[in-house]
């Protein structure tokens, strides 16, 4: 009895075959995890925009210094924009057009940082401590920033600043992180 095995062509047509196969898995694939990721951020960018428009308080009023030395007496600096209030001074708006994370976490922030030390002893706990107390730990940055799937830190836009009809507008640079781009993912409170 002689044992035959494969040739080199019936070798070559089975590993064609396999090439091929994972050519069509691959993308196919990848294209499925993309439309989660979409569909996660998606969802996360309409809780925020409700939560933002659930939240009671419109302002945040913080007691600071008056640094002209006419009036050394402390003062009332007011906010509308409530969610991006680190400036390095109060007069400075806007913030940084990112969804203010722990203020207290943030680096210097007792050093009149990205926070100045006024707004910490405020008692504001910036967006998620403060608004989605029961947003997961997978949507929030190591500074409590939430975050859309990439990892990367949702943005805000206020009136006045081209928001939307809800006076903002929420939004995730999307898969390819480029800010404006066709992909972003964007909420701006209209219903």
């Amino acid at each position: 009895m002689v044992k035959r095995g494969f040739t080199v062509v019936e070798l070559l047509t089975a590993m064609a075959i396999i090439g091929i196969l994972i050519g069509i898995l691959i993308p196919t694939g990848i294209m499925i995890l993309n439309r989660k990721d979409v569909q996660t951020t998606r969802s996360l960018v309409q809780a925020v925009v409700a939560a933002m428009a659930a939240y009671p308080v419109r302002s945040w009023e913080v007691r600071i210094a008056d640094t002209s030395g006419v009036n050394p007496s402390l003062r009332h600096a007011s906010y509308p924009w409530l969610w991006d209030l680190n400036q390095q001074e109060p007069g400075d708006r806007p913030g940084d057009g990112l969804i203010d994370g722990i203020p207290a976490a943030a680096a210097d922030a007792s050093h009149d940082g990205p926070f100045w030390s006024g707004l910490i002893a405020s008692g504001y706990r910036g967006f998620a401590e403060m608004a989605m107390p029961n947003l997961p730990e997978s949507r929030r940055a190591a500074n409590g920033q939430p975050i859309d799937a990439w990892k990367r830190p949702l943005r805000v836009r206020y009136s006045g600043m081209n928001g939307g009809p809800g006076g903002y507008e929420v939004w995730s640079a999307g898969p390819d992180g480029i800010d404006g781009s066709s992909d972003d993912i964007r909420d701006d409170g209209a219903r």
